[in-house]
Parts: structure tokens; sequence; C-alpha cells
């Protein structure tokens, strides 16, 4: 059974400010019994997100997690 969870996120600031950002998402399985499973992670580049269309729908495959540094 596949339980998915949609993400919608609010952001306060300017969309220049926003474009020039990286979402990181991390995917994991979830076990009542035993540890979380790492199942991986996206970098999503906000610049190459569409901010004009109301549905920004995409897939993405899941890759290793790479750390990325605070600025």
């Amino acid at each position: 059974m596949c339980r998915c969870v949609v993400l919608q996120l609010l952001y306060r600031g300017s969309l220049d400010d926003l474009r020039q950002r990286t979402l990181q998402v991390t995917v994991w399985s979830y076990d009542s019994f035993k540890e979380n499973e790492f199942l991986g992670a996206v970098h999503v580049a906000l610049s190459s997100v569409d901010w004009t269309r109301q549905d920004n729908t995409a897939w993405y495959r899941l890759q290793t997690l790479h750390v990325i540094p605070s600025m």
C-alpha cells in the first residue's frame, strides 16, 4: 500500500529570492516495527519552476542524498 503525501509550500519573500533557492526533498519508508528506510532524495532548482502555472505537478527520479552547503 502506498500512502503518498502531497507537498504544498508557503514561502514569504520575493519571487526573485525564491528562484535562487533549491528545494531538497527526502523520501522515507515508514515502518512501525523497524527503522525507517531512506529511499532517496530530490533537489529541485526553483529557478526551473514555471511560477505562472497553477499546477506545477512533476515527477522526479530519486537519487542519493547530496548535502547542499548552507550560505
